[in-house]
């Protein structure tokens, strides 16, 4: 049941990915270039506003927890719009990337993510990763009210997804119609790890027909391969 269920959700995530129509709502498709890399403590950086991104500003910090080498954490635009993490061979780390509608910008603070309540999950579109990281979403309504949900990437991820459930998010109070802010962090228990996304979203989880699974999962495949070349 449990493998069902997830290919339910994939299938609407390589839907969303695959036809881009009126069942996503794109977060961010990391298109504006932004690097930060922790090689002491702590480093952060805030772009506003940021192109290809919903909210009007966009902020990156990276955190070095042990060992004498880096974490690393940047938007890379040449790679036709990827997020990369990376930590050195002897080094353990986190690292944020979140948004904000604080200050206005291009964006009327609380922002609908659910699309008038016709979308139902967040979604991450990963490209590659070897070890497992794990992703932790937040996301705080206008008025105040704020959840977090951890999920982990696959081992050796290749095209693959995360999603997190709206339905986990709303059980904890939180308005998906009115989000002022939102984050995920990544981390990985293990040191010299990579992880590259290439999409950040949210969508509607449908049950298309068996061929149907069959030609978006091959597109999704496709369309990793294009990101890469």
């Amino acid at each position: 049941m449990q493998s069902l269920r997830l290919g339910v959700i994939a299938a609407g995530f390589c839907a969303a990915l695959a036809t881009h129509e009126a069942s996503a709502f794109v977060i961010d498709t990391f298109e504006h270039t932004q690097a930060v890399s922790a090689v002491a403590s702590v480093g952060s950086s805030t772009e506003s506003p940021v192109s290809g991104a919903v909210f009007a500003e966009r902020t990156l910090s990276a955190t070095r927890v042990s060992g004498t080498g880096s974490v690393q954490v940047g938007i890379n635009a040449a790679a036709s719009g990827t997020l990369d993490y990376a930590t050195s061979f002897d080094t353990l780390g986190f690292a944020t990337i979140s948004y904000t509608a604080a200050g206005g910008g291009d964006i009327t603070p609380g922002a609908d993510l659910t699309a008038s309540n016709s979308l139902t999950h967040f979604g991450i579109s990963i490209i590659n990763g070897d070890f497992p990281v794990g992703l932790t979403l937040t996301v705080r309504d206008t008025d105040s009210n704020s959840f977090s949900m951890l999920q982990n990437s696959p081992v050796m991820a290749l095209n693959d997804f995360v999603s997190f459930e709206f339905a986990e998010f709303r059980s904890a109070g939180v308005d998906l119609r009115s989000v002022e802010f939102l984050s995920l962090r990544i981390e990985s228990p293990n040191p010299n790890t990579n992880f590259v996304a290439s999409e950040f979203l949210t969508f509607h989880a449908t049950a298309p027909t068996p061929g149907t699974v069959t030609l978006l999962a091959l597109g999704l495949i496709g369309m990793g391969t294009l990101r890469k070349y």
